[in-house]
């Protein structure tokens, strides 16, 4: 059997006297009866606090999607320093987790932090998904960056998916580009005389022969006959009509240059 864990470590530095007691007061765990709230050492005598309906810290009051079953835990570990002489981060709270930490919670508690007294000021927090034993697939992380207006998310897990999913995506639109425009082409809507046509391949096959020097036999261009002259007027409208439909149904560069 093994164990996943979310860690992370991070500190809300250089607090006044002011944000402390702020904090200290969202982190306080309250029981909610109705309308009215009260702090663990506040509950009246007449109250149970197993009967509030709804345990929690002050903080996630407001937060969306709460479930009040979370219960009593802010939902990672925290201790506040009062020591505003320290050189890195003067007065601080600090967050971390062993174990497992709600990373929901944490964003929720410092935006409203922010939107109370640093709304120009940002905050970010990294954390790691790790295993006890080297499965394959159960390691990773991600970065959280908290701001009053918004909170913005990056999971390792869903970056390497969307770069999956991209890379499928380039690799099919390089296979399309380098099919030939010929596969690629619909239908065409061509009118075709069955006897013309017939004769115009016909006459095709002898210039072919002509061309592989099969046929010695060659007139000279006044001498042939008016209706092979026809034929070939015909194939070339025939060409040009295929050449046009291409162009503009399917978007093949076949058309003759016309400027000299």
């Amino acid at each position: 059997m093994a164990d996943n864990y979310v860690e992370f470590s991070q500190v809300i530095p250089q607090l006044t006297e002011e944000e402390v007691d702020w904090l200290r007061q969202q982190l306080e765990v309250v029981y909610v009866f109705g309308d009215r709230e009260y702090a663990e050492d506040a509950l009246p005598d007449d109250l149970n606090r197993e009967d509030a309906e709804w345990i929690g810290c002050r903080a996630y009051r407001d937060m969306a999607g709460y479930d009040p079953d979370f219960g009593e835990h802010a939902g990672f570990e925290y201790a506040f320093s009062e020591d505003d002489q320290d050189k890195d981060w003067g007065r601080h709270l600090w967050f971390h987790t062993d174990e497992y930490g709600s990373l929901d919670r944490v964003a929720h508690l410092v935006q409203k932090f922010l939107k109370r007294f640093r709304p120009n000021d940002c905050w970010s927090l990294t954390w790691a998904t790790t295993c006890s034993k080297p499965r394959v697939g159960e390691f990773g992380g991600g970065a959280v960056f908290v701001m009053a207006s918004d909170i913005k998310w990056n999971d390792a897990y869903e970056f390497v998916e969307q770069q999956q999913a991209a890379f499928a995506s380039s690799g099919k639109e390089a296979s399309d580009a380098a099919e030939p425009q010929s596969t690629r082409c619909g239908p065409y809507d061509l009118k075709i005389d069955g006897p013309t046509f017939r004769s115009q391949r016909e006459l095709l096959l002898k210039l072919q022969g002509l061309a592989a020097g099969r046929i010695s036999e060659v007139r000279n261009p006044g001498d042939w006959d008016p209706h092979d002259q026809k034929l070939l007027e015909g194939l070339i409208e025939l060409a040009d009509e295929l050449a046009d439909q291409a162009h503009d149904k399917h978007g093949v560069d076949c058309l003759l240059d016309t400027e000299p």
